[in-house]
């Protein structure tokens, strides 16, 4: 899990309001758009959603999509410190455990992934998906 501080700078540099809906969506199996949901959450953002099908989804319903570099404003999200989607490490679910190993097998991977996104890097996104 990142830090609160590394949390609150990645999702500004996004572009990520207080007050603005949140659609996360990636162009793979929604799996880095998930996680990016669980993070937003457990730092306290409640407007937020992952775009069934992500990326894929969209264009094969034939909605527009752009290219090219963008230019996205700082967001204000304020976040705060998550306490309450975490698993207590005592309970005796081997599903939860199964999961919560899961979890923490992806943190390394996802904490790299979300430092990446202080500088956004888009190939291709929904139109006005990023505030300009």
């Amino acid at each position: 899990m990142p830090s609160l501080s590394a949390a609150s700078d990645a999702f500004r540099a996004a572009g990520i309001d207080q007050d603005r809906p949140v659609v996360f969506y990636d162009a793979a199996s929604s799996l880095g758009a998930a996680r990016a949901w669980w993070v937003l959450s457990y730092f306290g953002h409640s407007n937020i959603r992952v775009l069934d099908g992500g990326l894929a989804a969209w264009t094969k319903a034939g909605y527009a999509v752009e290219t090219g570099p963008v230019e996205v404003a700082r967001g204000n999200v304020a976040l705060s410190p998550g306490t309450e989607l975490y698993a207590k490490p005592t309970t005796s679910s081997p599903v939860l455990r199964l999961a919560v190993s899961l979890m923490l097998a992806l943190r390394r991977a996802f904490a790299e992934r979300l430092s990446q996104l202080t500088t956004p890097q888009v190939t291709s996104r929904v139109p006005s998906a990023c505030p300009r």
